[in-house]
């Protein structure tokens, strides 16, 4: 290989790699923008389920969203005062295609329910969010004696 083919082989290579790190860069730019967008949508729908939902299905409860300096706050999106106790509420997302049977507690969030039932009395229940509607609806009635329960107290 002469000189000159060596010379115009590197500046290829050089050229190749510089177009791969543009590619790469506008990848990882389309990526954060898909996240981006796709968290701000679970956010609105699962303030949609909280408010436009729960809030109706228990008028005498303010939802509030959870203190995000407590530990467990990844866990749990939203408490409730019931008298000197507290209930909460985790809303999951939940995409057509999902089945709510593939979806399992991991031990770390038991354990931040398990301590948000200790500090507040109250238990943390997960609402399974399609679309701004509850499909789980078990849980509402889970919710209600939950809140008899606490009241009692």
């Amino acid at each position: 290989m002469t000189k000159e083919e060596l010379l115009q082989k590197l500046s290829d290579i050089e050229r190749d790699t510089i177009e791969c790190k543009k590619a790469q860069e506008k990848l990882f730019e389309d990526v954060r923008t898909v996240i981006s967008a796709l968290t701000s949508t679970s956010c609105i729908r699962e303030k949609s389920v909280v408010n436009d939902v729960l809030a109706k299905l228990f008028p005498n409860l303010v939802f509030e969203e959870c203190n995000p300096e407590l530990d467990y706050a990844g866990d749990i999106d939203y408490v409730a005062k019931v008298g000197k106790h507290q209930l909460g509420i985790q809303v999951k997302l939940v995409m057509d295609s999902d089945n709510l049977e593939h979806h399992s507690m991991s031990e770390r969030m038991q354990a931040s329910f398990n301590d948000f039932t200790e500090e507040f009395g109250g238990k943390v229940f997960v609402v399974y969010n399609q679309n701004g509607e509850i499909v789980n609806p078990d849980v509402i009635e889970s919710i209600r004696k939950e809140i008899a329960r606490l009241q009692s107290l």
